[in-house]
């Protein structure tokens, strides 16, 4: 097996491995004749799956909408910074109940960092695997 289908639909990309058929029955049996596809060597799909939703079909390759792979990246910032911004509103908290007035400038400092982690500066970025390379520090503490 090195080749599969690619359909694209309004959900995005499916991929279809012939496991057990051909490629040409999977197309004469599965597929309706307006459906956009195309027959791919397995690899030159992309090794990793963080981008999935951004894949698109054009011209018959797979290609990665750049600009959707972004909101994909800053929406796992988001998912990594809930934690850590919970974790901060605890330490906020209790400093404010102590009145802690050395932590809490450090504490409303860090808050705002992750707040603008969502603000970083992708328009340099020009590949996939640049992308997610890209993980800001203040999401590692």
């Amino acid at each position: 097996m090195s080749e599969c289908i690619l359909v694209e639909d309004t959900s995005g990309i499916s991929v279809i491995y012939p496991v057990g058929r051909s490629i040409s029955e999977i197309l004469a049996q599965e597929l309706h004749s307006n459906a956009v596809y195309s027959v791919v060597e397995i690899s030159s799909l992309p090794t990793t799956r963080v981008f999935r939703a951004a894949w698109r079909l054009q011209n018959g390759a797979l290609s990665i909408d750049l600009d959707a792979a972004k909101e994909i990246q800053i929406d796992r910032w988001r998912a990594a910074r809930a934690p850590l911004m919970s974790a901060l509103d605890i330490a906020w908290i209790r400093a404010q109940e102590q009145n802690d007035t050395v932590n809490m400038p450090i504490i409303a400092a860090k808050k705002q960092a992750l707040r603008d982690v969502t603000a970083t500066d992708l328009s340099a970025i020009i590949t996939p695997e640049e992308l997610e390379a890209v993980w800001p520090d203040v999401l590692t503490l």
